[in-house]
């Protein structure tokens, strides 16, 4: 750094420019011109997205350093070795990760026999009983078949796997588990089912249909009942009444001529190689908030449908995932079909892991994660997704277009931060409810345990110095942790809870922390609405101490990096969009911070500016 001592006027913020101190009472202070990188580095004229620093930065753009990428599962074996798994779409292959990253490629994990197609959505869980890693997947065995569940285990996260045989009891795990292939209607025995995939199927196909015959009216005989998309789930003890219990959650794949509406059915399992098909209950149904709802429609009645699930190119629900929060469970799942831009995820609760649940409305933030129907044009495609945690903070993990609106650049991995907020229920009631930072494919702050830097911003105190807000806004929007996204969807749900810090005119604010933090870097995020995007940040100052006394760190100016976070039109030069979840952002070399001090400006031709959120990187204590 290089050391400049600067006169200034303490009662002005910001007056640091010679020409703003004329004439006013002032006293000597030490300034340090702090050299920095402001991320507007590119490697290629084609590549949109900026060198960044590792060490202290993340971007879902190629998250894993892995081409093609679908259907993600992260897998938390942390307190086993240390790691994160990644599953999916990808034949039968895992890579790891501490940081995310990152990945360590692990290599094939599971051979399946020749002439095996359709390996989809794995799904891995541990299995204590057993001390078995179970590999649950979707495939198609042969030509003609259906897409069903095959299980396997291992003693290993990255394998190798090996096919359970349900005709086997050993590799079942107890002869109570072995497929009998008949049930008291029916003549079949397991001699009946001697083709080559037949003994691997996860589920009984006889025992499983006369189930569904009985409660839903089918005539299912003998076919794999096509399904995709598993995902165990173990509910945590804290729940007293269930605590313990094994479920699993699949996507009814293309059930039509077995006379099934597409859903997601629930079962729970006596163990992981046992089903309870007495359990079994289609708990959702497409376009409709709950089952009750689905069958009021089908006897004739008008029933409100969800726009979104009923808008793309294919009716699906499928990828479901299940999480327990505070005495309710979350099911959620996509919808619209994984090469229409609109794939997403939507959230729906209910009181046990079988449901009844209800899918969340938009003034309950129901869309979970999506392109924002066509708002967002940078992010599409975003679902299939899985949670996992750090600490007590919850992530989601899920695949969006590589190419955005089309899948024939791919699908990678992304991750983003999930957020509680409480909101009212249709009856009135007080709810919790998921809301999703993302899908951003910006620079974000590192959030893993490896990072030695991570946001603090929500540790400070955020005011305004000197400005004018617009009508109800407030300096604590930007320090809320939440970052600002939709601007179609949810509309009733983010007007009330997601908001932004709005300004009218040039505005000066600081965040002031208890105590002197180390920091590294500092970011401010841009509106999400192209009215009132700000293009610079400037008069940036971090007020230290050193040796007992003052110091102040700065930086004239951080303008907007318009290649990476906005969208202009080529006609006339207006803001045609912006890249939500992007702004400003400054790293350096570590320095001594309580206070940051900074100026938003209003561009000339705007009645106001929003600033979304602010990060501050500190070192993690």
């Amino acid at each position: 750094m290089r050391k400049i001592t600067k006169t200034v006027c303490i009662a002005l913020t910001g007056c640091l420019a010679a020409a703003a101190l004329a004439g006013c009472g002032s006293e000597t202070k030490t300034v340090l011109e702090l050299p920095y990188y402001d991320g507007t580095e590119y490697t290629s004229e084609l590549h949109d997205v900026p060198e960044y620093n590792r060490e202290l930065w993340r971007s879902n753009v190629n998250a894993a350093r892995i081409m093609e990428l679908a259907d993600p599962q992260v897998f938390d074996n942390t307190s086993r070795d240390g790691y994160y798994y990644i599953y999916a779409t990808n034949d039968m292959t895992t890579s790891r990760t501490k940081d995310f990253i990152e990945w360590e490629f692990m290599g094939t994990i599971l051979e399946t026999p020749s002439g095996w197609a359709d390996r989809w959505a794995p799904e891995v869980i541990y299995d204590e009983e057993t001390e078995k890693y179970l590999y649950f997947f979707s495939a198609t065995a042969q030509s003609g078949a259906s897409c069903v569940l095959y299980l396997a285990t291992s003693d290993c996260p990255y394998g190798p796997f090996e096919l359970v045989d349900f005709l086997d009891a050993e590799s079942c795990f107890g002869a109570e588990n072995v497929h009998t292939y008949s049930d008291n209607d029916s003549p079949l025995t397991k001699d009946d089912f001697q083709n080559a995939f037949d003994k691997y199927t996860y589920f009984d196909p006889v025992k499983f249909g006369a189930v569904l015959n009985q409660k839903y009216g089918t005539s299912i005989s003998t076919t794999h009942i096509p399904t995709i998309d598993p995902h165990p789930f173990i509910v945590p003890e804290t729940d007293e009444a269930h605590g313990g219990e094994k479920y699993l959650y699949v996507s009814l794949d293309d059930p039509y001529y077995l006379g099934l509406d597409r859903g997601i059915l629930a079962i729970q399992c006596d163990n992981w190689f046992k089903p309870d098909y007495s359990t079994a209950e289609v708990v959702t149904r497409v376009g409709y908030s709950t089952i009750e709802d689905y069958n009021r429609a089908k006897a004739g009645e008008e029933v409100e449908t969800l726009w979104f699930e009923l808008a793309g190119t294919a009716l699906v629900n499928e990828g479901p995932e299940a999480y327990y929060h505070n005495g309710k469970y979350y099911l959620t799942l996509s919808y619209c079909g994984y090469g229409d831009p609109g794939y997403g995820v939507v959230q729906a609760v209910g009181d046990s892991p079988l449901g009844p649940f209800r899918k969340l409305t938009e003034a309950e933030n129901g869309v979970l994660l999506s392109y924002d129907a066509g708002g967002n044009t940078k992010a599409s495609g975003t679902g299939h997704h899985s949670f996992f945690e750090i600490g007590d903070k919850l992530y989601i993990a899920y695949h969006r277009h590589s190419v955005y609106g089309t899948t024939d650049g791919g699908r990678e991995l992304a991750l983003d931060e999930i957020k509680w907020l409480k909101t009212e229920d249709i009856d009135g009631n007080e709810i919790e409810v998921m809301y999703v930072n993302g899908p951003t494919v910006t620079v974000q702050p590192r959030f893993d345990n490896e990072a030695e830097y991570k946001n603090i911003a929500e540790q400070g105190t955020v005011k305004l110095e000197k400005g004018k807000f617009a009508n109800g806004s407030s300096a604590e929007y930007m320090n809320d942790g939440l970052l600002s996204m939709n601007t179609v969807v949810n509309q009733d749900f983010v007007n009330a809870h997601v908001k932004e810090t709005q300004i009218t005119q040039t505005s000066t604010f600081s965040i002031t922390f208890n105590e002197l933090k180390t920091v590294r870097g500092f970011m401010v995020y841009d509106s999400k609405l192209k009215e009132e995007v700000f293009r610079k940040i400037k008069n940036i100052e971090f007020i230290g101490e050193e040796n007992g006394q003052e110091i102040t760190y700065y930086i004239a100016e951080l303008n907007l990096d318009e290649r990476s976070n906005i969208v202009i039109s080529s006609f006339d030069g207006s803001v045609r969009n912006t890249v939500r979840g992007g702004g400003v952002y400054a790293e350096f070399d570590a320095i001594k911070v309580k206070q940051i001090k900074f100026t938003v400006e209003v561009p000339e031709n705007q009645t106001q500016v929003g600033i979304a959120e602010i990060a501050v990187l500190g070192k993690v204590q």
